[in-house]
């Protein structure tokens, strides 16, 4: 189902920006970690490219 799977993107997206949100607070308590965020901003767009190409595989069938 379409729209099941859609639901389930949309949640994991909203936890990995609760998790941007930790990494945000982090970045300002220590310095070494805005690097460790900037590895995670490119980890976290592309996880978001996987899920819209996976969203436009399963909406062809």
């Amino acid at each position: 189902d379409v729209y099941s799977l859609e639901f389930v993107c949309g949640r994991y997206i909203v936890v990995q920006f609760h998790i941007m949100e930790i990494f945000l607070l982090l970045t300002q308590v220590h310095v070494f970690t805005r690097y460790v965020f900037k590895f995670y901003v490119i980890f976290f767009i592309a996880n978001v490219k996987i899920i819209y190409q996976s969203l436009i595989y399963f909406l062809k069938f």
